[in-house]
């Protein structure tokens, strides 16, 4: 179902005049929301056959935004917004319906072409005490976090890790080489699921993206009792403290002189495994750390090899970061142009 979606988006890359450009962001996000969703839900969005996003997507863009409006302001000022008012229980009623429909459909026709997935176990799974299953609303609520988070995050991971691609020439050319060396140079052949297993420095090109720039860039933890923190900082009991996790990332203490620059190899394996163990947490932490993080990292690894097998990556306007926030963080107007690598079958 990856490879489903992932070449999509190489069909629409290979079809592309030399001087058109390509909206990352964009085409990450239509990548990431379609691949959960079919992975997930056996539910097709076809976003790249589409001019403007599905409207389902929009109703979430417009619901994450109000909520997180509502959360920074005033009350006084939540009274005034009346047309925002009256959008957020419509865009949320719609989202409700169509994962209904989902839900309603995947009832009578069971799992397509007989494979279990996200929604399967969601249905069938019952409590191994009490036998109890989840209500159709629980499901329907789950749903909806996952594709949410299960998008929006790793098409901010993949967007920042081609920036920093980019940036850095020579890790470029070591990516690339190792995409050539593992999944070769006839594109005609589909990765299998050992040779995206068999992509180390790719990997490390995604943890290190991760690493400076996490897309959900911090967690919030509270004191269940009044303490201090480090022997300096009290805290009263239920007092928020927000970790900004790329301030965290970047300790000098852990990470060295270069703890700023973007280099793979902190995440090289000897490296990697002398970390201590609360030092790289981008994916949140404690009992409600994210619970697609394998799936993300499959899903960036396979698409990120298969465009450094197929494509060289140009920088034609020499773009410089700039950061787009909304429920998460990406680069924002990042765009560039592609052309197919010479030797390509």
């Amino acid at each position: 179902m990856m490879l489903d979606v992932a070449g999509q988006l190489m069909l629409k890359w290979q079809r592309l005049n030399s001087d058109d450009d390509i909206d990352v962001a964009g085409d990450m996000t239509r990548l990431t929301l379609d691949t959960i969703a079919l992975c997930g839900f056996g539910y097709r969005f076809n976003s790249f056959y589409r001019d403007t996003p599905h409207p389902f997507v929009a109703a979430m863009v417009r619901t994450l935004t109000a909520a997180q409006t509502r959360a920074r302001s005033l009350p006084i000022q939540n009274r005034l917004r009346v047309r925002a008012a009256r959008q957020l229980p419509a865009d949320q009623a719609y989202m409700d319906r169509l994962v209904d429909e989902i839900i309603a459909r995947r009832k009578q026709s069971g799992d397509p072409e007989g494979a279990r997935d996200l929604l399967s176990c969601m249905l069938e799974g019952a409590d191994t005490e009490s036998g109890e299953r989840l209500p159709d609303a629980n499901i329907r609520a789950q749903c909806i976090t996952f594709l949410i988070a299960g998008h929006e995050t790793t098409s901010g991971l993949l967007s920042f890790a081609i920036y920093f691609l980019l940036k850095h020439p020579e890790v470029m050319a070591r990516a690339q080489a190792e995409a050539e060396a593992v999944l070769g140079a006839d594109i005609d052949l589909l990765p299998s699921y050992a040779q995206v297993r068999k992509l180390p420095y790719i990997t490390q090109v995604l943890h290190e993206s991760l690493r400076l720039w996490p897309t959900a860039p911090g967690f919030t933890r509270y004191p269940l009792q009044d303490t201090v923190i480090g022997g300096r900082y009290p805290l009263p009991e239920g007092a928020a403290v927000v970790v900004l996790t790329p301030m965290l990332h970047r300790d000098r203490a852990v990470w060295g002189h270069d703890a700023e620059q973007f280099n793979p190899d902190h995440f090289a394996p000897e490296r990697r495994a002398a970390l201590p163990p609360n030092a790289y947490k981008p994916f949140g932490s404690g009992q409600r750390a994210c619970i697609g993080r394998q799936f993300a990292l499959q899903e960036a690894t396979l698409v990120l090899g298969m465009l450094l097998q197929r494509f060289d990556l140009i920088d034609h306007r020499g773009y410089q970061l700039k950061l787009g926030e909304t429920l998460t963080v990406k680069p924002d107007g990042l765009r560039i142009k592609v052309q197919p690598r010479q030797g390509r079958t």
